[in-house]
């Protein structure tokens, strides 16, 4: 009985350390799972955090998508305003390239007439200065002849006075010789008259051609001014049409220059667009999957948190069995106590005991002192045994114990069992939480990538924002943070389900969009159909046009037919009448004819005679004028022998 005592204490030791011992667990447990919890919530509000900034991030991005296509239709159709521009400039400049052709083959026409109106001008001015001064050089040696006569002649006039003041005797003898020279005198005075007259009618005449020749040469100079003016001009014209020719090719180069630096940028943009759509794509189906493994995740969360709910369940069964056993345990103490109470009252007892036993016994001797104080510990032993022995061989008591022990026995078992059950719940839920670990690590990963992917695309978009001269503002820079963050907190679930929306509409989008390419490619079908028929039409009026010209011109054609018949109708009938009258005459011809031979044989014998006369009449003036040419010839002869004298 002893041992089963001590088993029994040591089963209750252990026991109740292996109740602190699960209860220690219980606790370590119940921590875990709170900090698990925590780490949950804490994941779960780090993933709604970055959802939520993703969605802004996406929205943000579709605001800059929305802008950059903005941007790329007005970049478009400035490009499109620019490329009309350039083509009116290249029109423009293909116009001033003719021009200015035009205008150099006038220039040049110009500088050829203008040399050879120089060269003709100066050709013509040395040719009249070389006739004038020929002329003046004629002029001037039939003057200084002239001069020279008179001079003679007044010589003579002198010696002639002098003869007639020396012969002034004389005249009565010589009175006929006098008359002669007298009239001979007058006649050269005539003759010094006449020349004086030529003199001054040639002076009168070299004046009017100097005049004339200088008048000439003034009109000569102004036109050669005027022709030197012009040029000028005309250069000063080439000059600045040059100047802005040049400036207009280097107004139209710089625009090209702009306009391929606009097409790069435009490019650019383009190819920028394309990656931004690509990177949307990309961002979108990985969105997608977030979006996938966030509910898988919220499932496993789900799980895990029915789990939690069955492990508390659990725990709180454990913990209800636990106060049980506790409550037992306690029992248990209290009949140990109980026991330990009597057996030191049986000690207390044997005690009082052997005390009375040393009182009776205080007259031994002391040798036997020592013999029966063993023998009274063993009497003690003895009786605490048999008194235990009593208590426990006592049926009521041993059934008690058994109950109990069968009790507690099966309690252990079923608490053991669910302790085995809770640790085998809890090893699967750690399983779980290592595979959400290691699925929120991934999640993590592909968030940082996300991350990583969302800051470069917004550097490049920063770049392009940079490039492009766009200054937006931030909702950080333009508001309060915090009703932002609360507004945008709101309103990110709302944001969420708009995303799906518009995820479905966008699919319902390129389905209308494939449906309307499809329309589009049946009506450009049918419009190249018009455009034919159109061009068919077109042609048709075009030939109804031409037919009813022709039909038009046949139909003068046939008018004018008509009207010549009628003109060689009418020509007919006058010609015939023309016919008629010539007959006519000709017989009336015949009749003069033979009517008019007399006559016209008086008239050639008339005519004869006449003749006859104005050649006689001829022949006389002829003879007349040898005379003179002959009496000329005697005066001429005789004023040179008076020079001579």
């Amino acid at each position: 009985q002893e041992q089963e005592l001590s088993q029994s204490k040591s089963l209750l030791s252990q026991m109740q350390d292996s109740v602190q011992e699960k209860d220690g667990e219980i606790e370590d447990l119940k921590e875990s799972l709170k900090q698990q919890k925590a780490d949950i919530e804490v994941q779960e509000q780090n993933l709604h955090s970055q959802i939520s900034g993703l969605d802004r991030q996406i929205e943000d991005y579709k605001n800059k998508i929305v802008e950059m296509t903005a941007v790329l239709d007005n970049t478009q159709q400035t490009n499109e305003v620019m490329a009309a521009h350039n083509e009116s400039l290249k029109q423009e400049l293909a116009q001033q390239g003719v021009h200015i052709s035009e205008l150099n083959d006038i220039v040049d026409n110009l500088k050829t007439q203008v040399e050879s109106s120089k060269v003709n001008v100066q050709s013509d001015n040395n040719e009249e200065v070389e006739s004038l001064r020929s002329s003046l050089a004629e002029f001037q040696q039939q003057v200084e002849d002239h001069r020279l006569i008179i001079n003679t002649l007044e010589q003579n006039v002198h010696q002639q006075k002098d003869l007639e003041n020396e012969t002034e005797a004389d005249q009565k003898s010589h009175t006929e010789p006098s008359e002669d020279v007298n009239k001979k005198l007058s006649s050269y005075e005539t003759m010094i008259e006449e020349l004086n007259n030529e003199i001054v009618y040639l002076k009168d005449k070299s004046q009017l051609t100097e005049e004339s020749f200088i008048s000439n040469s003034e009109y000569l100079k102004t036109s050669l001014d005027k022709i030197s003016y012009d040029k000028a001009t005309l250069e000063e014209e080439r000059n600045h049409l040059k100047l802005e020719l040049d400036n207009q090719l280097e107004i139209s180069k710089k625009t090209q220059e702009v306009v391929s630096e606009k097409l790069s940028q435009v490019e650019n943009l383009q190819t920028a667009y394309e990656n931004l759509q690509s990177n949307l794509l990309t961002i979108s189906s990985e969105k997608e999957n977030l979006l996938v493994l966030v509910d898988s995740l919220r499932g496993e969360i789900e799980g895990l948190e029915r789990v939690i709910a069955e492990s508390q369940f659990a725990e709180l069964t454990a913990k209800d069995e636990v106060s049980k056993l506790k409550n037992e345990t306690q029992q248990l103490t209290t009949v140990v106590a109980n026991l330990e109470q009597k057996l030191l009252d049986v000690e207390h007892n044997s005690i009082t005991h052997v005390s009375e036993l040393n009182m009776s016994t205080s007259e031994s001797t002391s040798e036997n002192s020592i013999e029966w104080n063993n023998q009274i510990v063993a009497e003690k032993s003895t009786v605490a045994v048999e008194h235990l022995q009593r208590a426990v061989d006592s049926p009521i008591q041993e059934t008690a114990l058994q109950k109990f022990s069968a009790e507690q026995s099966q309690k252990l078992k079923m608490a053991e069992e669910n302790l085995k059950q809770v640790q085998s719940e809890y090893e699967k839920t750690k399983s779980r939480l290592k595979v959400s670990e290691v699925k929120c690590e991934k999640m993590l990963l592909k968030l940082k990538t996300f991350k990583d992917k969302n800051d470069k695309l917004q550097i490049q978009v920063d770049g392009f924002q940079q490039k492009l001269g766009l200054q937006e503002g931030s909702p950080k820079r333009d508001g309060n943070l915090r009703e932002e963050r609360r507004r945008l907190e709101e309103q990110v679930t709302v944001l969420n389900n708009r995303l799906r929306d518009v995820e479905t509409h966008n699919g319902k989008l390129i389905h209308d969009n494939s449906t309307l390419r499809g329309q589009l490619k049946n009506i450009e079908a049918a419009s190249r159909d018009q455009v034919k028929l159109q061009d068919i039409t077109a042609e048709l009026s075009r030939t109804q046009s031409e037919l009813e010209v022709r039909n038009v011109s046949l139909n003068s054609a046939n008018i004018l037919t008509v009207e010549l018949q009628e003109t060689i109708d009418g020509m007919k009938e006058e010609l015939q009448q023309k016919i008629s009258e010539v007959r006519d005459l000709k017989s009336e011809l015949l009749q003069q004819v033979q009517s008019g031979d007399f006559v016209l044989n008086e008239s050639l014998v008339d005519l004869q005679k006449s003749v006859i006369r104005k050649t006689e009449e001829v022949d006389e003036l002829n003879r007349k004028l040898e005379e003179e040419i002959e009496s000329n010839a005697l005066l001429r002869s005789e004023v040179a022998q008076l020079q001579l004298e």
